[in-house]
């Protein structure tokens, strides 16, 4: 998602509603302009109260490669 639509979202998403709005490892992926992007978007909008963010982990990590989370948002108000 890009920042509007990110913005979009929150302004439209019901109460309660959820989007995954990253699947990886953000940390590391945050070099990319576009995850860098809608990552601040959601975090912002969380700051405000707007949403919260978690994240649920997919896949387990090792020495050989990073773990895969969905990093997921979720309506307040």
């Amino acid at each position: 998602m890009n920042k509007k639509n990110v913005e979009k979202w929150v302004d439209s998403a019901e109460i309660g509603s959820c989007v995954i709005y990253y699947s990886g490892h953000l940390t590391e992926d945050k070099n990319d302009i576009h995850v860098r992007e809608s990552a601040n978007a959601f975090m912002k909008a969380a700051q405000k109260g707007r949403i919260e963010l978690f994240q649920n982990k997919k896949e387990k990590g090792n020495e050989n490669h990073k773990p895969v989370y969905d990093y997921i948002a979720r309506k307040k108000i």
